[in-house]
């Protein structure tokens, strides 16, 4: 993905004039603006939403009498301009009209750079020279890979300065390169906006530190690096049954610093983490997989690693190019996918014994070894039968839901287009629907159940019904919803808090616990089918995993932040004193 620049550059002096005029037209477009100094008789003004740039561009150049220049560079692959005298449009510019959609020769014309506009502020006739040929668009146009090259130069022919950013870049604290920095204003004024902000900010973090001296929360761990960094990692971790610790793996995007390391974790959490001596190459590294008892340790790093963890020993005879996704339960088999096949391993040979072609997600593997339930799409279930190596059922998730009767409708339109007949069977097919689209699944240790987490909450399924079901999974035994006042085809908070993400099975109390957008931990017993809420943490943001540690005595969450945030805050780990949570939810 390339980037994205957008500012309005002012021909001005005067910034509390501009200021001034600035705070209007955010008034009237309902628009915020950073608002940078004064650098070679240019302004710079950077607008929230770059959609609404060319008609700010327009009402800045119309109220203060004065030129406005709207540049903008999209996806690095276009570079537009729009120049404005006195509100006034002069010239637009795009130096690949084309891009989106082949336009007319008039359009191509309309859209050609007018050079002459700019002769005043261009000190040589050299230099005029070099924008003219810059900004042509025909077979002796200048190329350039990125776009924003092309802006470079352009802006730094005309004295103007700081445009390779955005409001977007900046508010996120990319100021590198940025002159001038502290001098930006925003517009309107955030003084009460950001100290509300930080008294939430304070309280939040006195919150944690009560939890952590009452003995609820045991530790939090963020992403390396600097902010930037911390944003795009991605974390992973699992409990170590041998040590008795957590192992938490942080990733960030290939070819960005650091080269990740293996964090342990472990009580009384107080210390800093260990560094487990393990070697990574600089390329990503995922899918952490621990086996039940801790025998073994995989992950994936250009190809699959495994370790034989009690002996802290690589095992480099096993020469497999796929993902761990888990292993089975008497630690016998391990399931692997890449691409469009997933292999089952054997773990006494090292060798791979079956591969199997598939556009399914694999998501568990019955306690039996005989069963693989995958996911084929988010409102199916299927079940590959591994002794015979063939998918034996797919069935809907949830109700069945057909809207094919709807394919009438669109069949004369769609033929008219050139959909064929095979093609408008497929696409009837598509109109039959499940309910309940899967997030993650998993089986009870004993193959009885399968817990399904869900877009509509958490489902418990008895695995023999599941087995001999012939269109839909089978009525739950459990079914969970957390938020029962939604409405249909409204897609507001309450929809989204039933998105269940994770579920684990506290075997030894027979209670399942489970977690997702809403932020909170969920249980359920099973044996009485009695529900409620074990943790309800200080400032909630989506959990994406649990892990319960072998002893029962902690439990560990994955987090991220709400989707209106995670281009701002990290994604982040906490561990939680599993048996105080229970006390405190009243739960033995």
């Amino acid at each position: 993905m390339g980037a994205f620049f957008s500012s309005i550059q002012v021909r001005s002096e005067n910034r509390d004039v501009v200021k001034a005029v600035v705070e209007g037209v955010a008034r009237e477009f309902g628009n915020k603006y950073l608002l940078g100094p004064s650098l070679g008789g240019w302004i710079a003004v950077y607008p929230d939403d770059a959609g609404k740039g060319e008609h700010c561009a327009a009402a800045l150049s119309k109220e203060l009498k004065t030129t406005a220049l709207y540049l903008m560079v999209h996806d690095s692959d276009i570079f537009f301009y729009n120049l404005f005298r006195d509100g006034e449009l002069l010239n637009e510019y795009c130096s690949n009209p084309d891009y989106f959609e082949e336009v007319s020769a008039a359009e191509h014309e309309r859209l050609k750079a007018k050079p002459d506009f700019f002769r005043e502020w261009i000190s040589s006739p050299e230099k005029f020279t070099e924008l003219a040929r810059l900004l042509e668009c025909n077979a002796r146009a200048v190329k350039f890979d990125y776009e924003e090259r092309r802006l470079e130069k352009f802006a730094g022919l005309l004295g103007i300065q700081n445009t390779l950013t955005s409001y977007e870049y900046l508010t996120h604290g990319e100021h590198d390169g940025v002159k001038g920095w502290k001098e930006f204003i925003h517009v309107p004024d955030q003084s009460a906006e950001k100290a509300a902000k930080k008294a939430a900010e304070a309280a939040l973090r006195a919150e944690k530190q009560r939890l952590q001296k009452e003995g609820l929360l045991c530790v939090e761990s963020l992403p390396p690096g600097n902010k930037r960094q911390r944003i795009n990692a991605r974390g992973e971790f699992c409990f170590d049954p041998v040590g008795g610790g957590l192992m938490v793996l942080w990733n960030t995007p290939i070819g960005e610093p650091p080269t990740p390391k293996l964090l342990y974790f472990q009580k009384p959490w107080t210390s800093e983490p260990q560094i487990v001596e393990i070697g990574f190459s600089p390329f990503f590294h995922s899918h952490l997989t621990m086996s039940t008892t801790g025998k073994w340790l995989a992950f994936y790093d250009r190809r699959l690693q495994l370790w034989d963890w009690r002996r802290r020993q690589l095992l480099d005879d096993i020469e497999i190019n796929g993902t761990p996704v888990l292993f089975s339960q008497d630690e016998k088999l391990l399931i692997c996918q890449w691409q469009q096949k997933f292999d089952v391993v054997s773990l006494e040979t090292r060798r791979m014994i079956q591969t199997f072609q598939t556009n399914s997600h694999v998501q568990a593997l019955h306690p039996s070894n005989k069963y693989l339930i995958t996911r084929p799409r988010d409102d199916r279930l299927g079940i590959v039968n591994l002794e015979t190596g063939k998918l034996e059922k797919v069935l809907l998730s949830g109700k069945k839901m057909d809207h094919s009767a709807l394919a009438s409708v669109f069949s004369g339109t769609l033929e008219q287009a050139g959909i064929g007949q095979r093609d408008l069977e497929e696409w009837k097919s598509g109109c039959v629907q499940g309910s309940d689209h899967i997030l993650n699944l998993k089986c009870s240790p004993d193959g009885r159940m399968l817990f399904c987490a869900t877009t509509v909450g958490l489902r418990v399924l008895d695995w023999d019904e599941t087995v001999s079901a012939t269109e839909a999974t089978p009525k739950p035994l459990f079914a969970i919803t957390p938020r029962t006042d939604t409405q249909p085809g409204v897609l507001d908070d309450r929809y989204y808090s039933n998105f269940i993400y994770d579920v684990i099975l506290d075997e030894a109390l027979n209670r399942l616990l489970f977690c997702g957008m809403e932020g909170v931990i969920r249980f359920l017993n099973l044996g009485d089918g009695s529900a409620g809420i074990l943790l309800d943490p200080p400032g909630k943001s989506p959990i994406w995993r649990l892990q319960l540690s072998p002893n029962r005595e902690f439990i560990c969450c994955f987090c991220g932040p709400p989707a209106e945030e995670q281009d701002k805050k990290p994604w982040f780990i906490q561990v939680w004193n599993y048996s105080a949570l229970c006390r405190v939810a009243g739960l033995s």
